[in-house]
């Protein structure tokens, strides 16, 4: 599974939960994000990893792409 988001966030909406669920819902244990956008905004998501490992994180003028994957369940 893979999604991609190209990500234009309200100022002073906490966007950053809302999406990470939103992939959880909709990858696989696996599963890869990429997103896509002003550097700050991106650092919010690799600060709360919680369900997914990052990847690859690239910065280039201002703006940064990060890769992610979704955790895998723990075997019972």
């Amino acid at each position: 599974d893979f999604a991609a988001f190209d990500i234009y966030p309200v100022t002073g909406v906490e966007w950053h939960h809302d999406l990470k669920e939103s992939a959880r819902t909709i990858l696989k244990p696996g599963g890869w994000f990429f997103v896509i956008g002003k550097s700050a905004d991106i650092h919010k998501l690799l600060k709360d990893n919680k369900g997914f490992t990052p990847f690859l994180d690239k910065k280039y003028k201002g703006i940064r792409a990060a890769l992610f994957q979704r955790n895998k369940a723990p075997k019972s």
